[in-house]
């Protein structure tokens, strides 16, 4: 689904390419976000409570592809603990 006129790529998670038209972005003023996932030492403070049993299994809610733009707007609106996941 091509994005609107002002609408932002935003890139959650690791991994993975895109391509992207750069004449696009220029001409239609489109940006590219990302998102923070913290320091390392954020990283190691994680990782010790990960070891030491402190997490549960993280919530995984399933929605088709086609539902893309639902679940980010679930997502945006905090309406899912956990991970969303596009299958499809």
């Amino acid at each position: 689904m091509p994005l609107g006129p002002d609408e932002p790529v935003l890139l959650i998670g690791a991994g993975g390419e895109i391509q992207q038209s750069l004449a696009g972005q220029i001409f239609r003023a489109q940006s590219v976000l990302g998102s923070n996932t913290g320091t390392v030492a954020d990283l190691r403070a994680v990782v010790e409570l990960a070891h030491a049993g402190k997490f549960g299994p993280t919530p995984v809610q399933e929605f088709p592809r086609d539902d893309a733009n639902s679940a980010l707007m679930k997502l945006h609106r905090g309406e899912i603990t956990g991970r969303a996941v596009l299958v499809g």
